[in-house]
């Protein structure tokens, strides 16, 4: 008897495959045996050929399998989700070549696979962030996506760490992102300048709690940033100002400073718009634009003499943004209460003329010379007269001590001489700053007085103090001389 017997293969494999929790791209293997039936050198190999019933899993089928031998089929989790499925492996029984026979007949089995299978997270964010011109204070979401890739109940978290290059910009990192939804890494500018710099963006993804999964940390990114932060101006003064005692008339200074917070380049100017809760003791005149790092002076004017106080002055505040191309903005006003007081000079109040008329000699005028009351008799100079000339080298005159504001006071002319009286009198004027005020007197233009008026002299009777008759007869005459003696050499016209 010649000949040989050969036995079919004889496939052995587990009637089960457990994923657990996986990741997307993880595999499992299952071992298939082509168990020996008698002699190993005499049974067919072992074909294996697999299909599943869903698109989320994928295999790699092993190369024939000769008797005795065991080799893996390498199943893959393609797609997140459930992975329960039917694995369905057919056999086949090769016959070896040696034997010349026909392969033999196939056969199934079916393998109940399980698990889950779950996605990575998986970012998607723009590269560029421009945030053009803004405000300190001001800024812009970068959105972060965590795209699905399959489903995103089979998909992790996405965690957002973000840091900047540029440490004018504050960053705020968003919650955790699920799949499908997006957040936002919140971008402020802190401080005024260039915002140009680098966003880097580090990334993990954080596995579902019910998936028992380890995180896994994600390759980060790069966001360039551009654009400029502004500051609003910063408006500086003092909510007082004692200008003291001053001239009505005179000037003072409110200084409003716009203070550079950070670059005076990147700052807006500061717009003053002062007024007076009193014009007509005080107005004010507004300075142009103040520049950062720079002061302007509000300039007040006194108006009219009296005390400034309770006067205040209110001051408008914008921040202006005009190189920016940014909005202006309405800044906090400010008030400034003003003291001090403001002081007229003296008014004279010099009669234009003087009349004597005929009189005698050591008779006297009085001229009243005032001091005018301006607007407030308590903050105006006295008015100190002097007699420069009394206009006559026949008259005299005295003046008397300063006159208050309001009153008058007198100077005294006397005839001293016969004659006409006739001339211009000129007066030295002074305006004496009140005790106290700290001022300073002031001369004022001097005072012209027409003096008119004529003085005469009494007659003055000059005569013998005897008259010798000697020894006469009866109604004999003798002279008595009596003179009118001139009194003044040149002035008989102005003596009686």
């Amino acid at each position: 008897v010649t000949g040989a017997a050969y036995d079919l293969a004889n496939a052995s494999a587990a009637s089960t495959l457990a994923f657990g929790s996986v990741r997307t791209s993880s595999t499992a293997s299952l071992a298939v045996t082509n168990a020996v039936r008698t002699a190993a050198a005499y049974q067919d190999d072992l074909s294996v050929a697999s299909a599943f019933g869903t698109n989320k899993l994928t295999a790699v089928n092993p190369a024939n399998i000769a008797a005795g031998v065991t080799r893996d089929l390498v199943v893959t989790a393609a797609k997140a989700g459930l992975l329960t499925d039917t694995l369905t492996l057919t056999y086949g029984s090769k016959a070896l070549a040696i034997s010349g026979l026909a392969d033999g007949a196939n056969t199934t089995q079916a393998v109940a696979v399980t698990g889950t299978a779950y996605d990575v997270a998986q970012p998607a964010f723009n590269a560029t962030l421009a945030l053009n011109n803004i405000r300190t204070g001001a800024g812009a979401n970068l959105a972060v996506g965590n795209t699905t890739v399959t489903a995103a109940a089979y998909q992790d978290d996405l965690a957002i760490a973000a840091s900047a290059a540029n440490g004018k910009l504050t960053l705020t990192n968003p919650a955790l992102v699920a799949a499908g939804a997006s957040g936002n890494v919140a971008v402020v500018a802190n401080a005024a300048g260039s915002l140009a710099g680098d966003l880097t963006l580090g990334f993990t993804s954080k596995a579902l709690a019910a998936s028992g999964l380890a995180d896994v940390g994600l390759t980060g990114g790069t966001v360039t940033v551009s654009g400029f932060a502004y500051d609003l101006a910063s408006a500086s003064v003092l909510n007082t100002l004692n200008v003291g005692n001053v001239r009505k008339g005179d000037t003072a200074n409110i200084v409003v400073g716009n203070s550079t917070i950070t670059n005076a380049s990147y700052q807006d100017a500061l717009q003053v718009a002062a007024t007076s809760s009193n014009t007509g003791v005080l107005t004010v005149a507004n300075p142009a634009n103040i520049t950062a790092g720079q002061t302007g002076n509000v300039v007040l004017t006194t108006g009219v003499a009296g005390s400034l106080a309770g006067t205040n002055v209110s001051l408008v505040l914008t921040s202006k943004a005009a190189a920016s191309g940014l909005s202006d903005a309405t800044l906090t006003p400010q008030t400034v209460a003003i003291a001090g007081a403001a002081y007229d000079y003296a008014s004279p109040d010099v009669p234009a003329g003087l009349t004597f008329g005929n009189v005698r000699l050591g008779a006297t005028a009085t001229l009243a010379v005032g001091n005018t009351t301006i607007a407030n008799a308590s903050y105006q100079d006295a008015l100190a007269v002097t007699v420069t000339s009394a206009g006559n080298a026949a008259l005299s005159a005295v003046a008397g001590s300063a006159i208050s504001a309001g009153s008058s006071g007198n100077v005294v002319f006397t005839a001293n001489a016969p004659g006409s009286l006739a001339g211009t009198a000129s007066l030295g004027l002074q305006s004496k700053a009140l005790a106290g005020t700290g001022l300073d007197d002031k001369t004022l233009t001097p005072g012209s007085v027409a003096v008119t008026g004529t003085a005469y002299d009494l007659a003055s009777a000059t005569y013998g103090a005897t008259v010798s008759f000697g020894n006469v007869r009866l109604n004999t005459p003798r002279t008595l001389t009596v003179t009118n003696a001139l009194r003044t050499v040149g002035a008989a016209a102005y003596q009686d």
